[in-house]
């Protein structure tokens, strides 16, 4: 909110979507390592390291509980929801 954002709206037309990087100092493939090092750990608690826990908490909801129960094809897809967070 405030003024930066009110005058950003006046620029949107309506139905775009903002796609944003919640940690653009890291990439995909350091977020892979983190996991790999972090596999015991339960999902929140190592995102809990790299995000506010209320953010961390959006991120796991629908994921296993420990980093090492995710697939590949999940781990891809909540990489993919942090490197690109779409925000209608």
């Amino acid at each position: 909110s405030g003024p930066a954002a009110l005058r950003m709206s006046s620029f949107v037309k309506g139905g775009e979507i903002l796609s944003l990087d919640v940690l653009p100092q890291l990439s995909e493939g350091d977020l892979v390592d983190f996991l790999e090092e972090n596999r015991e750990k339960s999902l929140k608690n190592a995102l809990k390291a790299l995000l506010p826990e209320r953010l961390a908490e959006f991120f796991v909801q629908g994921y296993p509980e420990k980093v090492k129960q995710l697939t590949e094809r999940e781990r891809d897809q909540l990489l993919q929801s942090i490197k690109a967070l779409k925000i209608p």
